[in-house]
């Protein structure tokens, strides 16, 4: 059987992360940024430390996301 999560960017702008799992293979559709989030938090000369700093604020997938990931399929940039 097929799973398939949504584990960010059902109502957001950006940051879509979709994860399919099936019995032998996870692979991700996406990796997006929260736009929403990175605008609340960054702007002209505030910028983020790195990415810990983006994880910890969402704006980014948190890391146990890509746990057992094969692939990564990106659909636009």
């Amino acid at each position: 059987m097929v799973k398939v999560e949504v584990l960010s960017g059902r109502r957001n702008i950006g940051g879509n992360f979709i994860r399919v799992e099936d019995k032998t293979r996870v692979i991700v559709f996406d990796q997006g940024i929260r736009f929403d989030l990175m605008g609340a938090f960054y702007a002209g000369s505030i910028a983020p430390r790195g990415l810990r700093e983006l994880r910890e604020m969402g704006v980014v997938p948190k890391a146990e996301w890509y746990d057992g990931v094969s692939d990564i399929y990106i659909s636009h940039m």
